[in-house]
């Protein structure tokens, strides 16, 4: 049965702190439709492998998906209500024709290739969306999809940290900037550290327009990755793609 609730009473049960940034805020109403069992076994058993495969990367970042395990749910409760579809429940990240699927967030669901972005010391640089425009996930019907980006998903590959200053903004939503000190989490190879940004989670969608950027403290490339799923009706990824 579909119901309509807010972000902060959906989410706020399993995740008290902190707060999912979404682009509508907190109090916003969504529509969410309850997994049938079959649904939520499927998905929990597809987060589970991936976990377990990230954990052999790191613990630490496989530790902080894990924690996010209920939230996730909860997403998929709400795209399925959007969309009025089901979920494959054999293979929920392979989701057949009027099915729709959940998967590892990959760079060309921004719309490029990789995370790797030029900075300039003292000139915002952005993750997502530009000092022009907004980021809006796919609205075409058939096409659509949600991204989730769980607490501490943005980290980046370097020699040191590249910024202190995010700031999260949203069309007609009026967020301030906010400080974070980047961790290293893990060496994945001499003198090649993860950092981690334990930032706010995010949640994007087609309804509202969002974008976030940060003070970059060095000039260069920082190459980012970012760790989060995604919720999609089949044709909004139905072959290999590149952008």
């Amino acid at each position: 049965m579909v119901r309509t609730v807010s972000i902060r009473e959906l989410i706020g049960g399993v995740k008290p702190y902190p707060p999912i940034l979404y682009g509508k805020g907190a109090e916003a109403q969504v529509i969410v439709e309850p997994l049938t069992k079959e649904e939520e076994k499927a998905i929990r058993a597809w987060l589970a492998y991936q976990i377990e495969h990230l954990a052999r990367i790191s613990p630490k970042l496989a530790d902080d998906l894990k924690s996010e395990l209920e939230v996730i749910i909860k997403i998929a409760e709400i795209f399925k209500a959007e969309t009025k579809k089901t979920y494959n429940v054999v293979t929920p990240h392979m989701p057949k024709p009027a099915e729709i699927g959940v998967n590892i967030l990959i760079p060309q669901f921004f719309g490029r290739n990789n995370h790797a972005i030029d900075v300039t010391a003292g000139t915002a640089a952005y993750l997502w969306g530009s000092a022009t425009a907004f980021f809006k996930t796919e609205s075409t019907p058939e096409r659509r999809f949600m991204i989730y980006i769980p607490s501490g998903g943005i980290i980046h590959i370097g020699d040191t940290p590249v910024t202190h200053q995010w700031k999260f903004e949203a069309e007609g939503v009026s967020y301030a900037p906010f400080t974070v000190h980047p961790l290293v989490v893990q060496s994945i190879e001499i003198e090649k550290p993860i950092y981690q940004y334990p930032l706010h989670a995010f949640l994007l969608d087609w309804k509202v327009g969002t974008k976030l950027s940060f003070m970059p403290e060095r000039s260069g490339t920082v190459e980012f990755e970012i760790i989060g799923v995604v919720f999609y009706e089949r044709d909004a990824y139905s072959d290999l793609t590149w952008k």
